[in-house]
């Protein structure tokens, strides 16, 4: 794994101006979505991280003030594109850049985009599963647990 993966701290700031929490979800929506992922992920390591974001909704411990961004909302946003049916088109260009900084399975990512038959559902799921899992085994800061989530919301556009 690449060393940026590793220190998410490389982000701190960056995307300070992107965010725009649009959904404004409940509590509760985001609790039920978050129970309906963890059905789905298959790593112990991204069920704990995401048992640690559910855990800490609406707390600071999922805010990260030098971006401006809740963990909880975001991923609560990722969660609604997944089981919500609502995706948007990206060039493959921009996705596979994202995506390329994003894990080290890319390589699928790049196939999926390219045509290969790989569901996009599947695809945020092996994201979520491995970015989970590292915020839980690399660090659960707040910036540990937005970085790697704003990845994966900026994949879907």
């Amino acid at each position: 794994m690449a060393n940026y993966t590793r220190d998410v701290h490389v982000y701190d700031g960056t995307f300070k101006n992107e965010w725009k929490n649009t959904l404004n979800l409940t509590i509760e929506e985001k609790k039920h979505l978050f129970d309906l992922l963890m059905e789905l992920l298959n790593d112990d390591n991204a069920k704990k991280g995401l048992a640690l974001i559910k855990r800490d909704i609406g707390t600071p411990q999922n805010f990260d003030p030098s971006n401006n961004i809740c963990a909880d909302d975001v991923l609560g946003h990722i969660c609604y594109e997944m089981f919500c049916d609502k995706y948007s088109n990206k060039e493959k260009a921009e996705i596979y850049s994202i995506l390329s900084k994003v894990t080290p399975s890319y390589k699928l990512i790049y196939e999926y985009i390219n045509g290969n038959s790989m569901d996009l559902k599947k695809t945020l799921l092996m994201m979520l599963n491995e970015q989970l899992s590292d915020m839980y085994l690399l660090g659960t800061c707040v910036s540990g647990r937005c970085s790697r989530l704003w990845q994966i919301y900026k994949f879907l556009g």
